[in-house]
């Protein structure tokens, strides 16, 4: 019971400081440039109603293409925090970040440029919603790390 009980103490102690816990932030921006933003603006570009430089899709292939973004971003998050490249945090920020991007995006489709404002409130309350899905997200990806099995009888 002992050994247990030092254990957590332990690990309380280490994981005690909230910076510790957290990626820096200059390492979180450029990780979540890379992730999220450049792949949203190439989409952009060269799909949307609003620029389309490349070809119009259509309706149900951007729409595909958007959520083959934020399902490809997400995972590549994921496997970025289990190679420790980034902390638990960064799913957060980078399923927010995508998944508000992508709803920008899709309204082009049914909303035009002139109705930006409407656009960018349905974008807004959108993050708020996957802000909390990314926080539940990352929980569980730091609650799966954790284990308990890693606690010693």
């Amino acid at each position: 019971m002992k050994n247990k009980e030092e254990y957590l103490k332990n690990y309380i102690e280490e994981n005690d400081d909230f910076n510790k816990q957290r990626t820096p932030f200059w390492k979180s921006i450029i990780f979540l440039f890379l992730e999220a933003i450049l792949p949203f603006v190439a989409l952009y570009i060269t799909t949307s109603n609003d620029i389309a430089l490349i070809k119009n899709y259509g309706v149900g292939a951007s729409i595909g293409f958007a959520f083959l973004l934020i399902f490809l971003t997400t995972a590549l998050t994921i496997l970025f925090v289990f190679f420790n490249f980034h902390k638990e945090d960064q799913i957060t920020y980078v399923f927010a970040t995508i998944c508000t991007l992508v709803l920008f995006y899709t309204t082009s489709f049914w909303l035009s440029l002139d109705q930006l404002i409407y656009r960018a409130l349905i974008s807004i309350l959108g993050l708020i919603i996957t802000a909390l899905i990314g926080s539940i997200l990352s929980n569980l990806i730091r609650n799966f790390r954790l284990k308990k099995s890693d606690i010693p009888n």
